[in-house]
């Protein structure tokens, strides 16, 4: 897999999110109320929570609490309700 570069790290972020629904960023594009309409399992939403804290980690070179603060953003701005 090619290195994330910081510019591409929050497209990438809610990108895999998406993944889990067999869906992309340019879906969420032609879908204005993507946010209300699709969700996650619990199981699903754990998996990206994990991953994007360890990328989180990892490429902003940062601990595990502010990766954490970084997630609430994510999540609250771009994350799918869970079922």
């Amino acid at each position: 897999m090619a290195r994330i570069k910081r510019e591409q790290l929050e497209e990438h972020l809610v990108e895999k999110q998406f993944n889990y629904l067999d869906l992309t960023i340019l879906d969420a594009l032609f879908t204005p109320d993507w946010k209300e309409k699709w969700t996650l399992t619990q199981k699903q939403h754990d998996d990206w929570e994990k991953y994007c804290m360890s990328t989180l980690k990892k490429v902003l070179k940062i601990n595990k609490s502010k990766a954490a603060y970084n997630f609430k953003y994510l999540k609250k701005n771009f994350g799918l309700k869970i079922k």
